[in-house]
């Protein structure tokens, strides 16, 4: 039998088309499965969210955590109990009892430091006493001071150390009579204060001009901060918010040399006001195009403990926590400061910060 053509087989005829409807029919399948995938998931999805929110504790409630122990804990290692240095004269387990030699030279048996009759030999022993000033480890602190106030006289480091952090050392603290366990208990802080450094406080405008007006002088004051303007004041009148009043003016020239004309003399302007500070009525007299002109001395003030810092002005105050000084002086040149402790009115030279 003799092979067809492909053009006489119909359906080959048309394959493309086959193959076409053959993918299509692919792409509507793998569809459908995909949005029923997708639902199902949904669907689970949801499930188990519902289950989830629906889910309540069964256990108890936790109750506030007290924090007693820990605030104690934190306490003791602010401040910690410290172990009182074993007597060498009374047995122990950490030492043993101090002896000596009887002075019976029959016996010369070890018999206890403190005896006054040989248990051995009953004789008399001379009696022995400490000197009161004994430093045994020449700390400056008797043994009897250190004993007394928990300190070890064996150690000579622990008189300098601060064992309530208060910026004092344990020495400084006995000896001006203060608890040094306690941080509150201590010296004036005006013995921990340093200068750290001091500048001169200017007046915050300078004289530019005057003129006379018919009802008196009228001046012009420059002032730079916190924006330049030109302010323009009479007599008695306040110098804008500067805190400053203009008391008095006066306008005047001076004969002074030409220097772009040798052996000749000019008219020089020389007119002065005096201001007047509102805030405690300090007066100063300022020349016209003179520059900003020192009011006060001001110096910054440390206390090195905390590193907290200070504004001392000469005739003021400052205060450093519970303590107010009052400034006695200010010297820029040495770079100190007197204050006065306005309470005890103890006096003391503050020097610079190393």
């Amino acid at each position: 039998m003799a092979l067809k053509s492909i053009n006489e087989l119909p359906f080959l005829r048309q394959y493309d088309k086959l193959i076409a409807v053959i993918v299509l029919v692919a792409l509507i399948i793998s569809l459908f499965y995909l949005t029923n995938a997708g639902m199902d998931r949904k669907n689970k999805e949801d499930a188990y969210d519902t289950v989830i929110t629906s889910l309540k504790p069964t256990g108890q409630t936790m109750k506030a955590i007290s924090m007693d122990k820990y605030n104690g804990a934190l306490k003791m290692a602010a401040t910690p109990p410290s172990i009182t240095p074993p007597d060498n004269r009374v047995a122990n387990f950490l030492s043993p009892e101090l002896r000596v030699t009887c002075i019976n030279e029959s016996c010369q048996k070890p018999i206890p430091f403190e005896a006054l009759i040989c248990p051995f030999c009953n004789k008399e022993q001379p009696k022995i006493e400490d000197p009161p000033d004994l430093d045994s480890d020449g700390d400056g602190l008797s043994d009897k001071i250190e004993l007394k106030y928990g300190l070890n006289p064996k150690d000579p480091a622990d008189v300098a150390a601060d064992l309530d952090g208060d910026g004092f050392s344990n020495a400084d603290e006995i000896n001006a009579g203060y608890n040094h366990k306690d941080a509150k208990s201590h010296p004036s802080l005006m013995n921990l204060l340093k200068v750290k450094s001091i500048q001169g406080l200017k007046i915050p405008f300078i004289l530019r001009n005057m003129n006379k007006m018919p009802d008196g002088l009228q001046m012009a004051f420059f002032i730079a901060k916190p924006q330049k303007q030109i302010l323009y004041v009479k007599e008695g009148r306040n110098i804008g918010e500067t805190g400053w009043i203009a008391v008095k003016a006066e306008k005047k020239y001076e004969r002074r040399k030409n220097p772009s004309m040798p052996g000749n003399l000019r008219n020089v302007e020389v007119s002065t006001v005096v201001v007047r500070r509102k805030s405690d009525n300090k007066e100063v007299t300022m020349v016209i195009n003179e520059g900003r002109k020192d009011t006060d001395v001001e110096a910054s003030i440390v206390l090195p403990l905390d590193q907290s810092e200070y504004a001392a002005v000469e005739g003021g105050t400052f205060k450093v926590r519970e303590e107010t000084y009052r400034v006695v002086s200010v010297d820029k040149e040495a770079l100190s400061v007197v204050v006065e402790n306005e309470s005890t009115g103890k006096q003391k030279v503050i020097t610079k910060l190393d």
